[in-house]
């Protein structure tokens, strides 16, 4: 079972060690044969370069998913930000909305006359009484 998980690199888990394993096992075979001396070599720099290509591998994988999360982060940030312009805008309108309906409804008193003000009518009244 242990061999189903998959670690972040993509590999089972016990996969890589199951080739570290059998590395070890074709190298104490090569080690006798003096024949094999250049092809064990050979074998030992291509494992270097394996497991050197794994570790990088899972660093990058790691980093990857680190980025993935920061974007999904910063999309909610976005799409907050997107949310409360929307909102100041409508507020916007809405203010400049009334700002108008107060102008609408200041433009008649103040076309009315100053002789017709509130003080020149009590005036007038006192006048005519």
């Amino acid at each position: 079972d242990e061999l189903k998980k998959p670690d972040p690199s993509g590999f089972e888990a016990g996969a890589f060690e199951q080739l570290e394993s059998n590395f070890q096992e074709v190298l104490q075979e090569l080690v006798g044969d003096q024949s094999l001396e250049r092809f064990r070599t050979e074998y030992d720099k291509l494992h270097a370069a394996l497991k050197k290509s794994h570790e990088s591998e899972k660093r990058l994988i790691k980093k990857c998913r680190e980025l993935n999360q920061e974007i999904v982060a910063n999309a909610a940030k976005v799409q907050t930000a997107l949310k409360l312009s929307q909102e100041d805008q409508n507020t916007i309108a809405s203010l400049k909305r009334e700002i108008e309906k107060v102008r609408t409804c200041m433009k008649p008193s103040a076309l009315i006359p100053r002789s017709r003000s509130p003080t020149a009518v009590h005036s007038n009244s006192k006048l005519q009484g």
